[in-house]
């Protein structure tokens, strides 16, 4: 009878804050029944105190997990979300909720950092956003200006100069707006291919017909080694144009003026690589290792070390995006190189 009891008891009354107490008032109830029974209504009368103090002490003691977690509500509710919530116990109900409000106040302070760091971000893209603009809108206005109030005295050669300046800015222009739709795209989770078949040609002479009056300006020259023949291949045309655009541009803009620039094109192990490499300052290990993460600038603060770190990270997304990778190393006698590889077939 009494196994039966007990069993009834483990299954019908679980490991809960209920039957600690429930526990606690029956032992104070038996040990004041036993003790009155014993001690007669005198000593019973004088022990009862004792007896209610110890009742009470054991009730504490049994509850006091449940107590913890009370605290931790208030210190959430007041704003505290430092402190971890914890509430040792075997009760079943008490280590339930205290990692439910464990799990809550981790998830809370998350989403605050994360806030936090969007609104971080968000700063200084735009800061670095409106100087990027600002800076061949500028080229752009002086150009003009020197167009329209002296178009009449300047010789061909001096035109030809503005109108190349205006490319150049134009050309600036058009890679930061397609940079931040690219990047807006990825970061909405929009972002898509629209593949076909064609060579690494076409997309290479796009971003050549752009990068070239930017290089111009900076008296730079590029030196190319790409095959006669490149075979057709799955890519989004434009998308790889925009990706050796980008790497074309940050080349030019971490060069010296005067310098040459070098893209390799060439198939090993089934895929393609392109190399673009630059006679820089070069990347420390620490800061190569961030290169293509978002908001991630290269330079450290030279006169054209304008951008929004964008660049690099819409090309990290189009080549995985193509089943391919990229790379950064070291390039040999000083400078950088940066690299795409996509597969052959």
């Amino acid at each position: 009878m009494v196994k039966l009891l007990r069993r009834v008891w483990w299954r019908v009354a679980p490991n809960t804050l209920t039957r600690q107490v429930t526990i606690a008032t029956t032992v104070v109830a038996l040990l004041t029944a036993l003790v009155g029974a014993a001690a007669g209504p005198v000593g019973g009368l004088l022990l009862a105190p004792i007896l209610a103090l110890l009742g009470g002490l054991f009730v504490r003691h049994r509850v006091r997990p449940f107590w913890a977690l009370t605290k931790a509500a208030k210190r959430m509710s007041a704003g505290d979300l430092t402190t971890p919530v914890e509430a040792p116990s075997q009760l079943l109900d008490v280590a339930t909720m205290a990692a439910i409000m464990e799990r809550a106040r981790a998830r809370i302070v998350e989403e605050r950092d994360e806030e936090a760091r969007r609104r971080t971000i968000q700063a200084y893209f735009l800061a670095n956003v409106s100087h990027e603009f600002r800076t061949p809108l500028a080229g752009m206005k002086v150009s003009l200006e020197l167009l329209i109030e002296n178009a009449r005295n300047l010789s061909p050669q001096e035109t030809d100069e503005l109108l190349r300046s205006l490319m150049a800015s134009a050309s600036s222009l058009q890679t930061l707006i397609d940079n931040l739709l690219e990047s807006s795209k990825i970061e909405a989770g929009h972002f898509s291919l629209r593949r076909g078949y064609g060579s690494l040609a076409q997309p290479l002479a796009s971003a050549l017909r752009v990068i070239q009056p930017l290089m111009a300006r900076r008296g730079q020259t590029l030196i190319l080694d790409v095959p006669l023949a490149l075979p057709p291949i799955p890519l989004d045309e434009t998308r790889i144009a925009q990706v050796v655009l980008n790497l074309l541009g940050n080349a030019s803009k971490y060069s010296p003026l005067g310098t040459a620039i070098d893209l390799q094109v060439w198939q090993a192990e089934g895929l393609w690589r392109v190399e673009v490499s630059d006679h820089g300052a070069g990347l420390p290990p620490e800061r190569a290792a961030s290169a293509f993460r978002p908001f991630t600038r290269l330079g450290e603060g030279e006169a054209e070390d304008y951008g929004a770190g964008l660049g690099l990270a819409v090309v990290k997304a189009v080549v995985e995006a193509h089943g391919g990778q990229v790379g950064y190393h070291p390039r040999a006698g000083g400078g950088s190189t940066f690299w795409f590889a996509l597969p052959a077939g």
